[in-house]
Protein backbone atom coordinates (compact mmCIF):
# COMPACT_ATOMS: atom_id res chain seq x y z
CA UNK A 1 0.00 0.00 0.00
CA UNK A 2 1.36 2.87 -0.72
CA UNK A 3 0.34 6.47 1.25
CA UNK A 4 1.73 9.72 -0.19
CA UNK A 5 1.64 12.48 2.63
CA UNK A 6 2.20 16.51 2.13
CA UNK A 7 4.18 18.33 3.78
CA UNK A 8 2.25 21.37 4.01
CA UNK A 9 4.24 24.49 3.65
CA UNK A 10 7.50 24.29 1.37
CA UNK A 11 9.73 23.18 3.96
CA UNK A 12 12.80 26.58 4.18
CA UNK A 13 15.75 23.58 3.92
CA UNK A 14 15.90 20.31 2.70
CA UNK A 15 16.81 19.13 6.47
CA UNK A 16 13.63 20.42 7.99
CA UNK A 17 11.57 18.76 4.66
CA UNK A 18 13.51 14.90 5.84
CA UNK A 19 12.15 15.90 9.78
CA UNK A 20 8.68 16.10 8.75
CA UNK A 21 8.57 13.74 6.60
CA UNK A 22 9.92 11.11 8.95
CA UNK A 23 7.66 12.33 11.73
CA UNK A 24 5.03 10.31 9.48
CA UNK A 25 7.28 7.12 9.89
CA UNK A 26 7.50 6.02 6.57
CA UNK A 27 8.69 2.95 5.07
CA UNK A 28 10.40 4.35 1.80
CA UNK A 29 11.42 8.18 1.80
CA UNK A 30 11.95 9.45 -1.70
CA UNK A 31 14.02 12.02 -2.74
CA UNK A 32 12.65 13.82 -5.74
CA UNK A 33 15.92 16.44 -4.84
CA UNK A 34 18.65 15.45 -7.20
CA UNK A 35 21.54 14.60 -5.33
CA UNK A 36 23.79 17.69 -6.47
CA UNK A 37 25.36 18.83 -3.48
CA UNK A 38 27.11 17.52 -0.15
CA UNK A 39 24.35 18.15 2.01
CA UNK A 40 21.86 16.11 0.29
CA UNK A 41 24.29 12.87 -0.14
CA UNK A 42 25.58 13.00 3.60
CA UNK A 43 21.72 13.65 4.76
CA UNK A 44 20.18 10.76 2.50
CA UNK A 45 22.86 8.78 4.08
CA UNK A 46 22.55 9.08 7.33
CA UNK A 47 18.89 8.69 7.22
CA UNK A 48 19.47 5.10 5.28
CA UNK A 49 20.97 4.10 8.39
CA UNK A 50 17.95 5.06 10.13
CA UNK A 51 15.36 4.17 7.47
CA UNK A 52 14.19 1.22 5.54
CA UNK A 53 15.07 3.04 2.12
CA UNK A 54 16.20 6.45 0.23
CA UNK A 55 15.86 6.54 -3.26
CA UNK A 56 17.06 9.45 -5.04
CA UNK A 57 18.37 10.87 -8.69
CA UNK A 58 21.46 11.57 -9.64
CA UNK A 59 22.49 12.34 -13.39
CA UNK A 60 25.51 9.79 -14.26
CA UNK A 61 25.51 7.42 -17.76
CA UNK A 62 26.28 4.35 -15.79
CA UNK A 63 26.15 2.73 -11.85
CA UNK A 64 30.03 2.97 -11.35
CA UNK A 65 30.07 6.86 -12.30
CA UNK A 66 27.22 7.18 -9.85
CA UNK A 67 28.84 5.66 -7.12
CA UNK A 68 32.08 7.54 -7.73
CA UNK A 69 30.30 10.20 -8.09
CA UNK A 70 28.74 10.24 -4.53
CA UNK A 71 31.65 9.67 -2.98
CA UNK A 72 33.63 12.42 -4.90
CA UNK A 73 31.06 15.13 -3.77
CA UNK A 74 33.06 14.96 0.07
CA UNK A 75 36.30 16.34 0.53
CA UNK A 76 39.03 14.28 0.10
CA UNK A 77 39.50 13.85 3.65
CA UNK A 78 36.32 12.27 3.86
CA UNK A 79 36.30 10.48 1.17
CA UNK A 80 38.02 7.27 2.08
CA UNK A 81 37.63 6.54 5.68
CA UNK A 82 34.18 7.45 6.69
CA UNK A 83 32.11 8.60 3.39
CA UNK A 84 32.83 5.43 1.36
CA UNK A 85 32.59 3.53 4.56
CA UNK A 86 28.68 5.27 5.35
CA UNK A 87 28.08 4.21 1.66
CA UNK A 88 29.08 0.96 1.60
CA UNK A 89 26.73 -0.04 4.60
CA UNK A 90 23.27 1.86 3.10
CA UNK A 91 23.64 1.05 -0.52
CA UNK A 92 20.95 -1.27 -1.56
CA UNK A 93 21.02 -0.75 -5.15
CA UNK A 94 21.80 1.64 -8.01
CA UNK A 95 20.09 1.87 -11.28
CA UNK A 96 20.98 3.57 -13.81
CA UNK A 97 19.00 4.33 -17.15
CA UNK A 98 19.28 5.91 -20.76
CA UNK A 99 16.57 6.54 -23.13
CA UNK A 100 17.76 6.04 -26.58
CA UNK A 101 15.49 7.28 -29.50
CA UNK A 102 15.26 4.64 -32.31
CA UNK A 103 15.50 5.84 -35.79
CA UNK A 104 13.32 3.12 -37.72
CA UNK A 105 10.07 3.37 -36.59
CA UNK A 106 10.24 6.52 -33.93
CA UNK A 107 10.55 4.36 -30.45
CA UNK A 108 12.01 5.20 -27.83
CA UNK A 109 14.26 2.46 -25.86
CA UNK A 110 14.79 2.00 -22.59
CA UNK A 111 18.42 0.69 -21.33
CA UNK A 112 19.15 0.09 -18.34
CA UNK A 113 21.85 -1.19 -15.41
CA UNK A 114 21.32 -2.69 -12.31
CA UNK A 115 23.92 -2.86 -9.37
CA UNK A 116 22.83 -4.26 -6.57
CA UNK A 117 24.53 -3.95 -2.76
CA UNK A 118 25.48 -7.33 -1.65
CA UNK A 119 28.41 -8.37 0.31
CA UNK A 120 30.84 -8.07 -2.68
CA UNK A 121 30.12 -4.82 -4.23
CA UNK A 122 29.71 -3.32 -0.36
CA UNK A 123 33.38 -5.21 0.24
CA UNK A 124 34.69 -3.15 -3.11
CA UNK A 125 33.12 0.39 -2.03
CA UNK A 126 34.81 0.20 1.38
CA UNK A 127 37.94 -0.62 -0.12
CA UNK A 128 37.66 2.19 -2.74
CA UNK A 129 38.00 -0.05 -5.75
CA UNK A 130 35.46 1.15 -7.62
CA UNK A 131 36.58 0.13 -11.34
CA UNK A 132 35.95 -3.89 -10.17
CA UNK A 133 32.38 -2.89 -9.73
CA UNK A 134 31.74 -4.15 -13.56
CA UNK A 135 33.80 -7.53 -13.08
CA UNK A 136 30.91 -7.90 -9.92
CA UNK A 137 28.16 -7.00 -12.23
CA UNK A 138 29.43 -9.31 -14.75
CA UNK A 139 29.98 -12.08 -12.65
CA UNK A 140 26.59 -11.57 -11.09
CA UNK A 141 24.37 -11.07 -14.39
CA UNK A 142 22.89 -14.26 -15.28
CA UNK A 143 20.89 -13.63 -11.56
CA UNK A 144 20.28 -10.28 -10.29
CA UNK A 145 23.01 -7.46 -11.86
CA UNK A 146 23.24 -6.08 -15.64
CA UNK A 147 25.24 -4.52 -17.40
CA UNK A 148 24.70 -1.30 -19.71
CA UNK A 149 26.64 -3.20 -22.12
CA UNK A 150 24.14 -6.64 -21.62
CA UNK A 151 21.08 -4.08 -21.58
CA UNK A 152 22.61 -2.59 -25.25
CA UNK A 153 23.66 -5.90 -26.74
CA UNK A 154 19.90 -7.18 -27.32
CA UNK A 155 19.17 -4.03 -29.63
Amino acid sequence: MIVKRDLGTIPSSFDIALIQCFSHDPDVNRFWVKWRDLDTISTATACRRNRPSVIGTLHTTDCVRTINRVIDMFPPSQQHQDKTTQLAETIEAVLSQILVNRTSGGRIELFFEVLLGNDGVKNVIREGKNHELYSLMQARRPTSMRTMDDSLENW
